[in-house]
């Protein structure tokens, strides 16, 4: 985006945080033109993917969890802090599919409606979390992620939009982006 920005600085974007399911369901209304999604996006959509998501625990940096725990149960002492399932339905869906996989129900203490919140909650060492690797860069110094293992762990992210597209602009972009960015196969 940023990218696209400088090379088209007359264009004016607009950033908004859907979910996937938001977005999707716009994109098929036709009230959004393009997105950044979970993969699969949907039937009537082109999905151009562009990253590998995995979900990590989000601790503490000063935590002395260093590796997922053979027992997870240890981690309900401390409790979980999520996201609310409304605004990321998409997340709570592949953290219920990775708990079930593990047998483990985690224990809920608070939820919170934005993952930046969740994180400034877990760096306040008030709880653990279960969240997207890339989510751990909004505070870098302050959480540290353990990888989570095994079936339903990992997901995709991609563009997506329809494919008869009539914004001229939106079109652009799209191009730009798979011009600019090395899709992954």
């Amino acid at each position: 985006i940023a990218g696209f920005k400088r090379a088209h600085p007359e264009v004016e974007i607009s950033l908004d945080d859907y979910s996937s399911h938001e977005q999707v369901c716009k994109l098929c209304n036709g009230e959004l033109d393009f997105g950044f999604v979970r993969q699969p996006a949907g039937a009537d959509l082109v999905f151009l993917p562009l990253l590998d998501e995995q979900l990590v625990l989000a601790v503490p940096v000063h935590s002395p969890l260093s590796s997922e725990p053979d027992d997870l149960t240890v981690l309900n002492a401390v409790g979980f802090i999520a996201l609310n399932p409304g605004k990321g339905p998409g997340l709570a869906g592949q953290i219920a599919q990775w708990a079930a996989v593990r047998n483990f129900s985690p224990r809920i203490t608070q939820y919170c409606d934005d993952i930046q919140t969740i994180l400034a909650v877990v760096s306040a060492g008030l709880g653990l979390a279960i969240v997207p690797r890339q989510a751990i860069q909004l505070l870098p110094a302050k959480i540290k992620s353990i990888a989570l293992e095994g079936p339903a762990t990992q997901w995709r992210i991609g563009l997506a939009w329809q494919t008869e597209m009539n914004n001229p602009l939106s079109k652009r972009f799209i191009e730009y982006a798979s011009d600019s960015i090395r899709p992954l196969t």
